[in-house]
């Protein structure tokens, strides 16, 4: 795991400093090497920081160049099946010098080129120069795990792992881009591509780039979704679950499982230590201050009934007071959700891990969120009232009873368009189109706030056309929630105490097997992920099965009217800048209506107010 930068153009050399100060900036990221290269015609820079995960050695040090000079790779992530490649590149006459999996990526690169990326089963954002074409190619894991940011200007293209990177290196204008404010006001994270900086873009998830000359050519390498049908028994999707875990331990470092009192953690826990041949390394986080918050005893007993070597620290408001800021100013892009990802990495750093197993995906594939029953509901409901809607909206919109901020969202919901991932977006969004223009006045015309660009629109809508509902949910969750809220944290979050944090459930073949399934099967009825829990349910603690769900986080309601008051009151006044579209009038009843109404407000509304606040201001970022 590491961080990678470059500057591709006719005067790249010249900004190498640029690509110095890129690499400096996400030293937390690979704090066990650093490494530079320049292409001989000077028309390419990479910069590399190094975490050692798999072949510590010096050999692995990147950027890594090929034998014969031509090639150049900058490569952040881990390939779970690189070993299985290394062979079938051996015995095409391949002589590696490295026991790691950089070398087998670059290789496989050579020979197969692009061809080579649906093949990587893993997380990833690489950078490959190749000198003799004048040819930059970029590209992204399947699922976006890993992020890789772009800048384009002038005929050159700069990148990094990180956009706060771009932005303190000086090669990103420090401008707030008003649609993504907008998505984020909406959705609780910035929609991709876009950025919150103007200017800035992510590359999508599964795409490749290919540059030159200034030519830029994007595509997508691997399809959103396989056609392919199959079913499996309990005990073969057991065994493909097995598979996955044991190729997610691959390490030359200290690894461990994240462990909460849910079913996904605590199915990678006992798959892990069927796996294992020295105890697995557990760890949680305890909340003795809001006992009805802490899954610690829930963890504890799985760990016991496992058999894991399990570490609990306990964490409380006023050692949340005291890392608040450094944990938004490790954030890639405003989040409402990062903090406890935040936590959890500092605690397995403090354990002295490196690696960390997460439940990431889980929910996604298997059918754990209610939307797999709330969306299809809703789409139909909303293609049965037809031209009806509009009117049905209008009259929500009058009407000002109890609960008027439900109104709102159901008026919004009813003067959307028919479909399922209207619904999908209705159903995830946190505040109404009406809502935002409320406290962002003038972030958009009259009716329905769609929050994500027309080209991801489009593509979400080919990839589940034809699908069966839950099918056509679980791609829009991994694509959407996952990958711009829980993949984006992960990752700078875990990176920011230099810790890997790796998700088994989104490992390829795995996936590709769950996602063939009849998706009946991945009906939450009546318990969530069903597939899941009969297929590992036999392995766990009795008790756990009949648990409810319950996410991983944080009791911040209880905080913020307690110990985090004046904090988050304090943090809401920043977004009160020169130039800000935000109505701090909004803000303020906003926040006296949650301190008054906590249950009808909740927490998350005024929450990502004041972390938008505090990162805009710790970024330094401008409205105009």
């Amino acid at each position: 795991m590491c961080g990678i930068a470059g500057i591709a153009g006719p005067g790249a050399s010249a900004q190498s400093a640029s690509v110095a100060a890129l690499s400096a900036q996400m030293a937390h990221r690979g704090p066990d090497g650093v490494g530079s290269w320049e292409s001989p015609s000077g028309r390419c820079v990479l910069g590399h920081r190094r975490l050692a995960v798999i072949d510590c050695s010096s050999a692995s040090a990147q950027p890594m160049v090929s034998a014969d000079g031509r090639r150049a790779l900058a490569y952040n992530g881990e390939l779970y099946n690189f070993r299985e490649l290394r062979e079938e590149l051996r015995a095409g006459g391949v002589a590696f010098q490295t026991a790691g999996d950089a070398e087998v990526v670059l290789e496989a690169l050579t020979k197969w080129g692009a061809a080579a990326l649906p093949r990587f089963n893993g997380m990833f954002a690489l950078a490959l120069w190749d000198e003799d074409a004048g040819r930059l190619l970029l590209a992204r894991d399947r699922f976006g795990q890993k992020p890789l940011y772009l800048v384009k200007h002038g005929g050159e293209i700069a990148f990094a792992s990180e956009l706060r990177a771009l932005l303190e290196a000086g090669v990103a204008d420090r401008r707030i881009d008003a649609e993504a404010l907008a998505g984020f006001l909406l959705y609780g994270s910035v929609p991709g591509p876009g950025t919150i900086v103007q200017g800035v873009e992510l590359l999508g998830a599964g795409t490749a780039l290919s540059w030159s000359a200034g030519s830029v050519t994007p595509s997508r390498y691997v399809p959103a979704r396989s056609r392919e049908r199959r079913e499996l028994s309990a005990d073969a999707l057991r065994e493909e679950l097995r598979q996955a875990v044991t190729r997610h331990l691959i390490s030359d470092v200290p690894t461990g499982v994240f462990l909460s009192g849910g079913l996904d953690s605590a199915s990678i826990a006992v798959l892990a230590a069927c796996s294992s041949v020295v105890p697995v390394q557990t760890l949680t986080l305890s909340f003795p201050d809001v006992p009805a918050q802490d899954e610690a005893r829930e963890a504890r007993e799985t760990a016991a009934h496992v058999g894991t070597h399990h570490t609990e620290i306990a964490v409380s408001a006023d050692a949340i007071r005291g890392g608040l800021e450094e944990a938004i100013r490790s954030l890639d892009q405003p989040s409402g959700d990062g903090l406890n990802t935040w936590l959890v990495a500092r605690a397995a750093k403090s354990a002295g891990l490196t690696v960390a197993l997460s439940g990431i995906g889980a929910d996604e594939l298997f059918g754990g969120y209610t939307t797999f029953v709330d969306v299809p509901r809703m789409a139909r409901l909303r293609s049965v009232a037809g031209p009806a809607s509009g009117f049905i909206a209008g009259a929500a919109s009058m009407v000002r009873a109890a609960d008027p901020r439900r109104i709102s969202r159901i008026s919004d919901f009813m003067g959307a368009p028919s479909g399922l991932l209207p619904a999908y977006l209705a159903r995830r969004r946190m505040r109404s189109s009406a809502q935002v223009r409320d406290l962002a006045p003038g972030l958009g015309g009259k009716g329905w706030m769609q929050g994500i660009s027309e080209a991801r629109r489009a593509g979400l809508d080919a990839a589940i056309r034809g699908c069966a509902p839950e099918d056509a949910v679980a791609l829009l969750e991994l694509d959407l929630y996952m990958g711009d809220t829980l993949l984006r944290d992960a990752d700078c979050m875990g990176m920011a105490h230099s810790l890997e944090i790796r998700a088994p459930f989104l490992d390829g073949p795995l996936a590709d097997a769950v996602l063939g399934l009849d998706a009946r099967r991945r009906r939450p009825v009546p318990v969530p992920k069903p597939l899941l829990l009969e297929a590992v349910g036999p392995l766990l603690p009795p008790g756990l099965k009949s648990r409810p769900k319950r996410g991983f986080t944080l009791p911040l309601a209880t905080w913020m009217r307690g110990l985090l008051r004046k904090e988050v009151a304090d943090g809401l006044e920043r977004l009160d800048v020169q130039g800000s579209p935000i109505s701090m009038p909004a803000v303020r009843a906003l926040w006296k209506d949650f301190l008054d109404r906590t249950d009808a407000v909740g927490w998350y509304l005024p929450w990502t107010l004041y972390v938008l606040g505090h990162y805009l201001a710790a970024n330094r970022l401008r409205f105009a």
